[in-house]
C-alpha cells in the first residue's frame, strides 16, 4: 500500500465514483480502478461494493478508512510544518530578563505582537534585578551561538549587550 494508493481510495470514497474520482486526482478511469484494484489484491480485501449508480465501501473499506485518516492528517500537518517553515526563517527558542517593574505592565504586550511576528520561536521570561541579568548573561556569554546578533536582529532599534544599537530605531 501506498500513499498514492491511499489517495485514490479516499478520493473513490468521498466522490462515490470512479469517473469524478478519476478527475479528482487527475488521472484517467482505467488508472485509477487499476490502483484500487491492485490496494484490494495487496489487503486480500474487497474495498468497495460495485452498484450500478455508485461504489460502497465495505466492512473492510470502512476500516481501512478510518485507520488511513490519521496518516493523512499527519501527512496534512507536516506538509504546513514543512511550508511554514520555509517561510519563516526564525525560528528556536529565547530566553529574556525582564525587571520586576516592566514585567506585567509592557512586557505582555510586546510578547504578544512578537508571538505574532514569530510564531515559530518558544519565548520564556524571567523578572528579576539589573544585577541579576548581568551575571547570568555574562555566563551564557561563552555559549554556542551568537546571542547578540539574534537580539539585534529580532528586536532592531534596542540596544545589544555592548551597549550599541542597531540604528533602525523600529520597535516589535
Amino acid at each position: 500500500m501506498d500513499l498514492r494508493q491511499i489517495t485514490y481510495f479516499i478520493a473513490l470514497f468521498e466522490e462515490g465514483s470512479v469517473t469524478r474520482a478519476a478527475q479528482r486526482v487527475n488521472v484517467v478511469q482505467p488508472a485509477l480502478s487499476m490502483q484500487i484494484a491492485k490496494l484490494e489484491r495487496e489487503l486480500e480485501q474487497k474495498l468497495f461494493d460495485r452498484t450500478p449508480r455508485a461504489m460502497e465501501l465495505t466492512a473492510a473499506g470502512r476500516t481501512l478508512h478510518r485507520l488511513v485518516q490519521p496518516i493523512l492528517r499527519d501527512l496534512s500537518l507536516a506538509r504546513e510544518q514543512m511550508a511554514r517553515l520555509s517561510r519563516t526563517a526564525i525560528s528556536g527558542r529565547v530566553t529574556i530578563g525582564v525587571l520586576s517593574s516592566l514585567a506585567g505592565s509592557v512586557v505582555p504586550r510586546v510578547l504578544a505582537r512578537f508571538a505574532a511576528a514569530y510564531p515559530d520561536v518558544e519565548v520564556s521570561m524571567a523578572d528579576g534585578y539589573s544585577s541579576t541579568f548581568i551575571d547570568l548573561v555574562g555566563q551564557r556569554s561563552a555559549g554556542p551561538g551568537n546571542h547578540q546578533q539574534a537580539a539585534a536582529q529580532a528586536w532592531p532599534g534596542q540596544p545589544s549587550a555592548d551597549g550599541g544599537g542597531d540604528g533602525g530605531g523600529g520597535q516589535p
